[in-house]
């Protein structure tokens, strides 16, 4: 068991680095051992931290090599069959130097391909590097037992066993906004999505192939498991449970450290302590949780397996003060939100602590021989027809969650049963709670793959799939292993043994779920063992007293992380602890762990109230972003902000639990305005647009004072009505200082009231290596490596046609090695618009030439400005131009207008060139100079991310606040 890595990029000078980092993220998951390679030739890199289980000798270290050193290795898991496979191996004509699985590994693939695979019988992720074809292999067990995570950004493709160690090596990769839906409607995140924008799960049972040469890749199967009904004897089923039961708990317990069994006094784990057992020479270690409520105890049971097997026995007892205690190290370890698993949490740190480095844990059963009280309520359409009724025909504030779920049904989904029996909150709540619609919690939810072959199969076999599928696969196994592996403690789950669930699968339903009892087959097969209290006991999950625990929360009594309407559901029972836990989880996540606080009696003295940062792209969406965290770096939980239209914030920048967002509904963000108390002493205006609240705010607190951001266009001409008054009664802080002369100049304001900050870089601005051009990009385009580039990359507006890429059009006719130059213009275009510069390029004679490629994604934006040898982007109505100093940031010569605040931005022509931009000779003349010139990209991108920082810009921006509020001119 151990924690892998890799990375396939083009940025080689950096892979040592980069690899290191995502490593050393996951410490906790292999503290034994740390391996990196990087290859001298293809542009990879594997990562290895290792938890030693077999062969604890310097001969298991990894990254492993094969004899020839053609193929290399970073493997997590075990492979319980590998004693087979390498006698077969030898047989073949192979030679091991260690005793190693890892070893086995490494030349079953060189022996059968990615064929080895299907012969594999164990828990798995591994990133392999054939150096011989060019390829690498990623592949995950056919349970998913072991994790594999896969992410896209630019050209570059990362893998790893936690989402901590993407996130290790760039704190800027962006969110996927739709995680919240799924988290609130699931209690976690349901495979293959995950919190980062473009990483996924490898799905279980899959491959990941990528070839280094065309620097593409697929995903293919190797494994399925078929519903059949091949076994229909009753007692022939019995015997092959109990047959094949037996020998997956023997292949479990092969390992060279202390093994145990998590004992919790249920069936499943029973009859893994009865099996183990039998087969250790010793005294085979258990251990388990008690509580001081004996409501949740299960001690009783727990003593009658102690006494038939004479283990070697440890009880922990849990208390409320060290589960309050421990929740900020919980909520640590979690990597991705889910409501459950704290249990989890506990017991492997207890058995860590008892040393034992290998655990065995019943997993898996309940899904597999029906254990769970949904296999009862398979079938039972009339309940389901009851709870669609009464979600039509009742007020809400009348249900209680379980009866809510009705609600579930009001849309055609596949797993729609799942969320009536184990779904966190409905869609209207998710909907309310993120400030979207249910429109758009529907449509994300749709969105979902459906199983294989979901609809053709039996029903039992369905709610089957439906538990092991979605909250075994994404949340129990996930939640176990992030836990497991944060105390270092290898997890092992033998009833989801390759053959018991190829057995499994080909039991007729009414053998495999026979009886009124749950697991009664697996009952039967172990009955002449298991104690009878065990099997005839009601069956109880194993729970901690969180209902009880939870209510004692400090942070849950504040309405920062809970809202009150949610407060008084769980105050009257209406709701449980793993909906507010959930609450809890998304208003928190990625933020530190609030404990003890329950002061919201005082309010933060700001308010930054503005349109969008998050929900859309642009410069002054990138300027909202840099405030946001500049206010909360320098003043922790000080600020309050308001959005009329984002719905979420992103973490990284700014605290979701200070954050309101209104996505777009004016109406309601104006009626706030109106009604919701003004704790604020000051409040930061974004845009000029939102100066009617600002008046309704100070109509209702006479002493409050206001700062107006003042950008651009929207702040340049003469205004009337409540603009006036906010220019009139406000500091004025612009982002250049043509914006400060054009709003002094139209609008009779005194110079002195305006500062100049001027804008910065994203503090997430991944500089990418400057120099080399990314492979990916010339070849999507189709250009070739000696050709010239040329980008622009803006919004393509008829009602913005002031930046001048129709004059770069023009100047690009009149160069005479045209045939030479790509210009890739680039962004989105309306319709006018599009066809106007089509026309353009049309009469030019520059089809072949000119590029439109749409909206360059976020993930894109730094590789398309390395692509360009300049860019150009002659402006005559930019407030700053943040594209300009993005550009000069990553070495990329700049052109742009020289009779506005682009200027600026490249620092009057010592960070750029500056023309007239509608002298289209002068343009082309500079455009040719440029790429004619042998220039210092590096030199010029050190100088720019200098001169634009986000900490220069922080310390500038709070300066102003720092001093005393702006006077209040008038009312």
């Amino acid at each position: 068991m151990c924690r892998i890595a890799a990375i396939i990029s083009e940025d080689k000078p950096n892979l040592p680095a980069r690899i290191a980092q995502m490593t050393q993220a996951m410490q906790h998951g292999g503290p034994d051992d740390t391996g990196h390679y990087v290859d001298d030739e293809l542009p990879v890199a594997l990562g290895h931290k290792r938890l030693s289980i077999i062969d604890l000798s310097s001969g298991g270290h990894q990254p492993y090599f094969s004899n020839d050193g053609q193929l290399v290795l970073s493997f997590n898991g075990e492979i319980y069959n590998y004693l087979e496979l390498k006698k077969e191996l030898r047989e073949a004509g192979y030679s091991f130097r260690s005793d190693s699985d890892t070893e086995v590994l490494i030349y079953a693939y060189a022996e059968w391909g990615t064929d080895c695979l299907s012969k594999l019988e164990g828990m798995f992720a591994f990133v392999l590097i054939d150096k011989r074809k060019r390829k690498v292999i990623a592949a995950r067990d056919h349970a998913g037992i072991k994790p594999l995570y896969y992410g896209k950004k630019g050209g570059d493709l990362y893998f790893s066993s936690e989402i901590r160690g993407i996130s290790a090596i760039d704190q800027g990769w962006p969110q996927n906004t739709q995680w919240p839906v799924w988290f609130l409607s699931f209690g976690f995140i349901p495979e293959p999505h995950t919190t980062l924008q473009n990483v996924w799960h490898l799905p279980k049972q899959h491959y990941l192939l990528y070839d280094l040469d065309t620097r593409q890749y697929e995903i293919r199967c190797y494994e399925k498991f078929i519903f059949t009904s091949d076994i229909q004897s009753y007692d022939e089923a019995v015997s092959a449970v109990r047959e094949t039961v037996t020998q997956a708990v023997k292949k479990h317990l092969i390992a060279d450290v202390p093994t145990g069994v998590f004992l919790s006094g249920g069936i499943d784990s029973s009859i893994l302590t009865i099996a183990a057992q039998q087969m250790v020479p010793e005294q085979l270690k258990t251990l388990s949780i008690y509580f001081e409520d004996e409501a949740y105890s299960e001690k009783y049971y727990q003593d009658l397996v102690i006494r038939k097997t004479n283990v070697a026995h440890r009880s922990y007892k849990v208390g409320r003060g060290e589960f309050v205690e421990s929740l900020p190290d919980i909520y640590k370890a979690m990597d991705q939100p889910s409501t459950d698993g704290i249990n989890s949490y506990f017991i492997t740190r207890y058995a860590r602590e008892e040393g034992l480095k290998v655990v065995l844990s019943g997993l898996g059963a309940d899904e597999l021989f029906g254990g769970y009280p949904s296999f009862k309520r398979t079938g039972n359409t009339s309940m389901a027809a009851r709870l669609h009724l009464l979600s039509h025909v009742l007020p809400f504030g009348q249900l209680k969650y379980p009866q809510r779920k009705g609600a579930y049904y009001r849309k055609n989904r596949w797993y729609n049963d799942y969320l009536v029996n184990r779904g966190l909150f409905i869609p209207r709540d998710v909907a309310a709670m993120l400030n979207i619609s249910q429109k758009e919690v529907n449509e994300v939810l749709a969105s979902l793959p459906p199983l294989q072959d979901s609809g053709k199969v039996e029903q039992r076999n369905r709610t089957s799939q439906l538990e092991s599928e979605l909250y075994m696969q994404s949340q129990l196994l996930r939640d176990s292993d992030v836990y497991s592996m944060w105390h270092s403690l290898e997890l092992r789950v033998p009833f989801l043994d390759k053959k018991i669930m190829q057995l499994v699968h080909r039991m007729d339903p009414v053998v495999k779920f026979n009886g009124s009892i749950p697991k009664q087959l697996l009952i039967d097969a172990f009955k002449n063992e298991l104690p009878e209290e065990i099997w005839k006991r009601p069956k109880q999950g194993f729970t901690f007293p969180l209902e009880t625990w939870f209510r004692t929360i400090p942070a849950f009594e504040n309405p920062r992380y809970i809202p009150v309407r949610w407060q008084k559901e769980f105050s009257k029972k209406r709701i449980n602890y793993s909906r507010v836990w959930g609450i809890f989880l998304l208003k928190t996540l990625g933020d530190r762990f609030p404990a003890g606080e329950t002061d919201c009696s005082k309010s933060p003295d700001r308010l930054f109230m503005y349109l969008a940062a998050f929900s859309r792209t642009g410069g002054i969406e990138k300027v909202n972003r840099a405030l946001l965290k500049a206010f909360e770096d320098a003043q922790p939980g000080q600020t309050d902000a308001y959005s009329v239209y984002d719905n979420f914030a992103d973490q990284r920048y700014f605290p979701r639990s200070m954050f309101n967002g209104y996505n777009g509904n004016k109406a309601r963000f104006m009626w706030n305005m109106l009604t919701k108390p003004v704790p604020w002493k000051h409040i930061v205006v974004g845009h000029i647009n939102l100066a009617l609240a600002a008046r309704i705010l100070k109509w209702r607190k006479k002493d409050i004072s206001f700062t107006i951001m003042a950008h651009g266009i929207e702040a340049w001409p003469k205004v009337g009505g409540f603009k006036k008054w906010l220019l009139q009664n406000a500091a004025i802080i612009a982002v250049s200082e043509y914006t400060r002369k054009q709003i002094s100049a139209n609008n009779n304001i005194d110079l002195s009231a305006i500062t100049v900050r001027h804008n910065c870089l994203d503090p997430f601005f991944s500089i990418p290596p400057i120099g080399k051009r990314p492979d990916y990009l010339l070849k999507r385009y189709g250009i070739s490596p000696g050709e010239k580039i040329i980008l622009t990359v803006t919004r393509l507006s008829d009602q913005e046609k002031y930046k001048g890429y129709d004059k770069t059009i023009e100047a690009l006719s009149n160069i005479g090695i045209k045939e030479n130059i790509r210009y890739l213009l680039c962004g989105n275009a309306d319709t006018a618009e599009k066809s106007r510069i089509e026309e353009l390029i049309l009469s030019c004679n520059l089809s072949d030439r000119v590029i439109m490629p749409g909206f360059i994604a976020d993930d894109e934006l730094e590789d398309h400005y390395r692509l360009a040898d300049a860019f150009v982007m002659p402006s005559k109505g930019e407030g700053f131009g943040i594209v300009f100093i993005e550009a000069a940031a990553c070495g990329t010569p700049v052109i742009a207008g020289n009779s506005d605040g682009s200027a600026e931005a490249v620092l009057q022509g010592n960070g750029g060139y500056l023309v007239n931009a509608d002298d289209v000779r002068q343009l082309q003349e500079t455009i040719e100079k440029v790429l004619g010139s042998v220039l210092d990209r590096e030199e010029l991108g050190r100088q720019v991310q200098k001169a634009f920082s986000f900490n220069k810009y922080k310390n500038n921006i709070l300066s102003h606040f720092s001093e005393t509020n702006p006077p209040i001119h008038g009312d």
